[in-house]
């Protein structure tokens, strides 16, 4: 708002007040400004604290007396940057002699458009590289959210079970919930599922080679109503924890298979489909290897698949002795609220007084990748105020620009030119600004992201065509922002300004 000022502030010099009276009016204005934002800030915070969107992004709720000192480094930093972004424009503006802005001679000097630009361009190259990164999380989120886990894990839910219905209820819970009509399996597992937590690893002997892998007791059925698919051999039976079978056996996964099969030659196993009817000793205790089933994701995706194996005995043979503690219930996708009351009703009958903790296993898989979510939401707010204030830095910079060339425009309009060309003279300079931004930013962004994506060991491809997205995105805003404020320069007419 420079030019505009310019010829109050000059009025009052003229008049007699100092320059330092004016600075300090100037400087004292902009650190007012900043403690006004501020005071909105902190109102939005006070009535937004409690609500629920902003303790899931934060990952806790807001306690501002608990914080106090962060409101108060954030005051403190809200009246210094007020106290710089003063400084040089009261300077700058009390800088000119009174008669070249009350004769309408001021402009700008091409160092000072310079230096205009390179802040623009600096911001440009934040927005930029924001934007750029925003789209990636909003990928990869994308990415986790429909890549092929391995498993079945629609209309599925998980219960946590209590030790006295796991113990010695499972068979009654199984057989009450099987009355449903709209429930139509009952699995057991003796661990969570899927989870980035500590679960049960043994470390084996295969042939004398000592291996390592997550083990996971189960029911015979667990397999098939999660929907592994198998590679090689049989999947359980439920003969196989009959009370006569005094032998405990297995299925592993292809990770674990490849990896037993690794330490052999060709000739000693030629392909995993050989380790079918061979055991693995646990503790000098043989399990049978009777199936291997295709890799699936127990694990957040930000870690690689690793050897994993279920097994199955007869109750009180090998590991048996601890219950199976989480429940999987395969539904219909009918009344899903009913069903679930009906489970409730059961747990309670069963084990009176315990909170039946009952969630869709989808919304499990989802916890996995909270962090992940809330860093997209975080990334796309800070995206989004970054290119507002690009923005307001670019109407602010065409309000001074088309303020000190309105003598420059007037003789153009006089010799002929356009509206059109006079809208492109604006948007042509501020777009090699964009391109520039651009050019910088792409290697900065491409850093980033390639380090953010590092944490997953499962990943969206870095695509080009988003650096040229967030380019095209940038360069359109800019475009609409300079028009919009310059159209009303290039319309107006020549020989006032003349």
């Amino acid at each position: 708002m420079a030019p505009v000022r310019m010829k109050s502030i000059t009025t009052q010099k003229v008049l007699g007040c100092s320059q330092t009276v004016l600075r300090k009016y100037l400087v004292s204005e902009s650190i007012g400004i900043s403690f006004l934002a501020f005071l909105v800030a902190f109102m939005f915070l006070v009535l937004l604290k409690d609500t629920q969107w902003v303790t899931d992004m934060l990952g806790h709720p807001v306690n501002l007396y608990a914080n106090w000192m962060i409101i108060a480094w954030t005051f403190a930093l809200i009246a210094g940057a007020g106290l710089l972004a003063g400084l040089y424009p009261a300077f700058y503006i009390t800088s000119f002699p009174p008669v070249m802005a009350l004769n309408g001679s001021f402009s700008l000097s091409g160092r000072a458009k310079n230096t205009r630009k390179l802040l623009i361009g600096v911001q440009f190259v934040i927005s930029i590289t924001l934007i750029i990164g925003s789209l990636f999380v909003f990928l990869q989120n994308k990415y986790i959210d429909n890549v092929n886990l391995g498993f079945e894990k629609e209309n599925v839910l998980e219960i946590k079970l209590s030790m006295g219905t796991a113990l010695a209820k499972s068979d009654l819970y199984k057989t009450r919930l099987l009355e449903y009509p709209d429930i139509k399996e009952v699995a057991f597992n003796e661990f969570k599922f899927v989870s980035d937590e500590s679960r049960s690893n043994i470390g084996y002997n295969y042939k004398g080679q000592h291996y390592y892998m997550s083990w996971l007791g189960v029911s015979p059925n667990f397999p098939q109503m999660m929907d592994f698919k198998m590679l090689a051999g049989r999947n359980f039976r439920a003969l196989d924890e009959a009370p006569d079978n005094t032998r405990a056996v297995c299925i592993i996964n292809e990770t674990a298979a490849r990896e037993i099969a690794s330490r052999f030659t060709s000739d000693e196993i030629g392909d995993i489909s050989d380790l079918i009817g061979t055991s693995i000793e646990d503790n000098n205790i043989p399990v049978q290897i009777i199936g291997i089933f295709k890799d699936v994701h127990y694990e957040s995706l930000y870690k690689e698949v690793r050897p994993l194996g279920f097994w199955v005995s007869a109750k009180n043979q090998y590991r048996r002795v601890l219950p199976e503690n989480y429940s999987y219930v395969k539904i219909a996708g009918g009344n899903i609220p009913e069903t679930i009351n009906h489970i409730r009703e059961v747990i309670n009958e069963l084990n009176p007084g315990y909170p039946a903790d009952v969630h869709f296993f989808d919304k499990a898989l989802d916890e996995l990748y909270n962090k992940s979510h809330q860093q997209g939401l975080l990334v796309a707010l800070l995206c989004l105020l970054a290119v507002i204030l690009s923005l307001v830095g670019v109407f602010g910079l065409v309000i001074f620009e088309s303020q000190g060339r309105e003598k420059e425009i007037a003789i153009r309009k006089v010799f002929g030119a356009t509206i059109r060309q006079i809208l492109w003279m604006f948007n042509s300079s501020f777009l090699r600004v964009v391109v520039v931004g651009f050019i910088i930013s792409a290697p900065i962004a491409y850093y980033g992201v390639n380090q953010w994506l590092q944490s997953f060991a499962y990943k969206t491809p870095l695509y080009l065509w988003v650096f040229f997205i967030a380019l095209a995105a940038i360069a359109i805003l800019t475009i609409l922002t300079v028009t919009l404020q310059s159209y009303r320069v290039a319309i107006s007419n020549p020989a006032p300004k003349l």
